[in-house]
């Protein structure tokens, strides 16, 4: 099933306020299956350690181009559609950019700034395949902006009070975080709720996630939550559930900050976010309390037909294809690709183990194209094709 296209005049109007969007949507797969998948995620009977080369067919890299006016420290939010690749900076997080899907650096979109039409803090980012809207981190979080691709400003959208996290699902509705509810799916036309997810006891009120794009799906999930929800356009389904066992822990097991002394019971477990769905595989983090007081993520990938289920190791323990942290996956590219974010100097410094691996077959010019690059350059994106969903 294909998700439909998105009308190209795209009008979003929240409360009293109208933005005006264009946008032609892209193509990708839903998820199929309409009932949750349940896992078991007991301390005791984790998902099996996996090889990346164990659920990937082949890799390519895409370095970002690298000029005075486009450095990035480290990439936060990451969209890569069918023409494009959207990016902000994680360490520089006002600068919004565009490069083209084979790393040349096009243009940024906005500008820093107080001013109309100007931003001083990226919070998030929804791209459609013509446009990106821009959500802002200013203090109350209320305030939208819309642009072009190639940077043009298109509309600014205040909200009468503030909205978190909110996502644009379609032409005329928006999905958001709230006091009231965790999440809430609203028409922004008329400010009828369409669905939501009250508040519970369950879910800490300190981490909530809607994440996603048009592209790989929207979803929610909550620090505390053993579920992950499928947003669609006007109801939301839980995809995904998780039995921790006797490890599981909620907001009122809180005691202290989170990879500080007494965040959680050590041992206990809670999805994490870095959700996304892409080629027949879901993906999310999952979060476990340690015994030596910090917190550390896991990569789980689920397959969509059977349930099952695989976790990877964000190092060389698991990946065995590129030899560093390939395998801390950010998204799901248009062409199904999943795409993950590493520093010139970790494929600089794997490049013997890969030139000397013989367990997986690489694309001709793989290899010049780590020689080449510098240590000091832009981050470079992985693109792998994952295996048929078994």
């Amino acid at each position: 099933m294909k998700r439909n296209h998105f009308p190209c005049s795209l009008v979003v109007c929240l409360s009293f306020a109208c933005l005006t969007m264009y946008s032609c949507g892209n193509q990708a797969d839903e998820p199929q299956v309409t009932e949750a998948i349940q896992l078991k995620m007991d301390p005791n009977n984790l998902p099996p350690v996996a090889m990346l080369s164990e659920l990937v067919t082949s890799v390519r890299i895409v370095p970002l181009e690298t000029k005075p006016d486009c450095l990035i420290g480290s990439v936060g939010r990451l969209f890569v559609g069918q023409s494009d690749i959207i990016l902000v900076g994680h360490n520089n997080p006002s600068e919004l950019m565009r490069f083209s899907t084979n790393g040349k650096f096009k243009n940024k979109i906005g500008r820093e700034g107080s001013g109309p039409g100007e931003y001083q803090r990226v919070w998030e980012i929804t791209p459609f395949e013509d446009s990106a809207v821009v959500y802002l981190n200013m203090q109350s979080r209320s305030k939208s902006l819309a642009y072009n691709f190639d940077g043009t400003f298109i509309g600014e959208n205040t909200f009468p009070r503030s909205l978190r996290n909110p996502k644009v699902l379609d032409d005329h509705r928006i999905a958001f975080n709230s006091n009231k509810f965790e999440v809430r799916i609203a028409n922004s036309l008329t400010q009828d709720t369409l669905d939501y997810i009250p508040t519970s006891p369950q879910s800490s009120s300190r981490i909530k996630q809607l994440s996603g794009n048009p592209q790989t799906g929207f979803f929610y999930t909550g620090l505390g939550r053993d579920t992950i929800w499928r947003i669609d356009s006007d109801s939301m389904r839980p995809q995904i559930i998780c039995d921790f066992g006797t490890g599981h822990f909620s907001s009122s097991d809180y005691i202290g900050s989170i990879g500080r002394s007494g965040g959680y019971p050590p041992g206990h477990f809670s999805i994490g976010g870095g959700v996304f769905y892409g080629s027949g595989y879901y993906h999310f983090a999952l979060l476990r309390q340690k015994e030596d007081e910090e917190y550390r993520y896991f990569h789980i990938v689920v397959s969509e037909k059977t349930g099952k289920s695989w976790h990877l190791e964000q190092s060389d323990r698991s990946d065995d294809v590129l030899f560093c942290t390939s395998t801390d996956f950010s998204t799901c590219a248009h062409s199904g690709e999943w795409v993950a974010v590493v520093g010139a100097y970790e494929l600089i410094d794997a490049l013997p183990k890969i030139e000397a691996n013989q367990g997986f077959t690489y694309p001709a010019g793989l290899i010049d194209q780590i020689k080449d690059l510098s240590i000091d350059q832009n981050p470079v994106l992985v693109f792998y094709t994952l295996q048929s969903s078994e």
